[in-house]
């Protein structure tokens, strides 16, 4: 968000502030898995019981708990080389997506995570190979 600097005096803004950065980052997981289903609800827990039937229950997180994770993006640079993208802290923020398919089309999971900065750090760095 950028807010403009005014004075009395002037009928224009003398100059233009930031005063809020809104960065996410928005993808989908290749499989719909409790895991996975986890991390875009941003924590929780997972329990696992043997069986008979074998099962996997998930529960999400009490209110205002939020798992904090750390994200390695790794992509090709447009001089074909790779370019690391490391974050040092997310917090998943998703609104769940997930359309249902019929197999073989798979059923991906949206997942939108927003960069949370740490005083003194950097909310992330690029990497480029040269």
């Amino acid at each position: 968000m950028v807010e403009e600097i005014e004075v009395a005096e002037e009928l224009d803004p003398i100059d233009l502030q930031q005063t809020k950065r809104d960065i996410h980052v928005v993808g989908a997981a290749a499989q719909a898995s409790i895991d996975n289903f986890k991390t875009a609800m941003g924590g929780g827990t997972i329990v696992t019981a043997v069986g008979p039937p074998a099962t996997k229950t998930y529960t999400p997180p009490a209110t205002g708990v939020l798992d904090r994770k750390a994200l390695l993006l790794r992509v090709l640079a447009p001089n074909g080389k790779t370019r690391d993208v490391q974050i040092p802290k997310v917090v998943s923020v998703s609104a769940i997506n997930m359309e249902h398919k019929k197999a073989p089309a798979k059923s991906l999971l949206a997942i939108d995570f927003k960069i949370v900065k740490d005083a003194g750090v950097a909310p992330f760095t690029q990497i480029d190979l040269t």
